[in-house]
């Protein structure tokens, strides 16, 4: 049966799993620094690099709150790994994955 929120299970692992990146994009993040190396200049590199990651980071920060604002917190906590807040066939997961879905899509 599908719901107005459903999506494919392997979209669905995709995304879980992209979302379980959000930690690593999180130290990515704060090691880099800009400055230029022994290798060259690196600040443009990393400065596309620091976008990128805050841009996704972010994104998924806006999806919690667009899928419910006063909840949203939990909801991160538990879509990034840090808690099992929400079930599986919570309505609310759901439609985090659905909207996710969307917006990275465009």
């Amino acid at each position: 049966m599908t719901t107005k929120y459903s999506i494919s299970k392997h979209r669905f692992y995709e995304l879980k799993h992209w979302c379980l990146q959000y930690h690593e994009w999180e130290e990515v993040y704060s090691q880099l620094d800009g400055y230029e190396t022994e290798q060259g200049d690196t600040t443009s590199k990393e400065g596309m690099l620091r976008a990128e990651l805050r841009s996704r980071m972010e994104l998924i920060r806006k999806i919690c709150i667009d899928t419910d604002d006063d909840i949203w917190e939990s909801l991160l906590r538990t879509v990034i790994g840090d808690a099992n807040l929400i079930p599986t066939s919570s309505y609310i997961y759901k439609k985090f994955f659905w909207l996710l879905d969307k917006a990275r899509d465009q």
